[in-house]
């Protein structure tokens, strides 16, 4: 009775894992001690991972159906540096997007998407001779988010985090130090954070419905916090 009970456990087992079809997984690796996982439950999922270098670190994981996800790591130069990219998609038809490359030594760029829902689409790249770190958690529905950092000195982190259905928030970073974050919660808010000059701080936060945010920052050592809670509100921010 105990070898049955285990065999059938086995079993059940066995099946879960080989529950899915037509799901696709790539993975190409040009240099040393990398280091690439795709787990995918669900069907119709496509993933790709894609490193040239050494030491680099790509890890995708997709439950659902039809949902995309695609990291591509690359350095330049010579010297020890890292790339760290992390894929965690829930739900259906979901699209996540990680590029990047670095080019000084002794650095890591590191970057994280974890989507739960459906629909929602997710875009970073960072190219940069510094460590840098990007962040996108969205949880609901429909949600956008795109970052860029693309910079050769001083580091930076940008985050964007989104709850609720059709939201949409960008940041683009082209010069070292910065920091910004990017917080939604509720339908169809838009938020925006450009940073052109070095050492600039950006907060936004928006609770609701249909706000809409804007910050710019294009000179250095800004500050600039912008919380709006309700709907329908707007608001611009213009630091030169």
């Amino acid at each position: 009775m105990k070898k049955l009970t285990t065999l059938l456990v086995i079993l059940l087992y066995t099946a879960g894992m080989a529950i899915g079809q037509n799901n696709d997984a790539t993975i190409d690796q040009i240099g040393d001690d990398n280091i690439a996982d795709i787990e995918q439950l669900g069907e119709g999922n496509d993933a790709i991972i894609d490193q040239t270098g050494d030491d680099d670190i790509a890890n995708i994981l997709q439950i659902g159906n039809q949902n995309e996800a695609i990291i591509e790591q690359s350095q330049g130069g010579s010297g020890n540096r890292t790339n760290i990219g992390e894929i965690d998609q829930e739900g259906d038809e979901n699209s996540a997007t990680q590029n990047q490359n670095i080019w000084s030594a002794h650095n890591t760029n590191r970057a994280f998407i974890d989507q739960l829902g459906n629909n929602n689409i997710a875009t970073q790249t960072q190219s940069t001779g510094s460590s840098v770190r990007a962040d996108i958690d969205q949880y609901g529905n429909d949600n956008q988010a795109f970052q860029s950092q693309t910079f050769s000195y001083s580091g930076g982190t940008v985050m964007i985090q989104q709850n609720g259905n059709e939201n949409w928030a960008n940041q683009e970073v082209t010069a070292g130090g910065n920091s910004a974050d990017i917080y939604q919660t509720g339908d169809d808010n838009w938020g925006e954070q450009l940073q052109f000059g070095s050492d600039n701080t950006a907060e936004l936060s928006q609770t609701g419905l249909d706000n809409w945010s804007s910050q710019t920052q294009s000179s250095a050592d800004n500050n600039s916090a912008v919380t709006q809670t309700g709907n329908r509100n707007t608001s611009t921010v213009v630091q030169n």
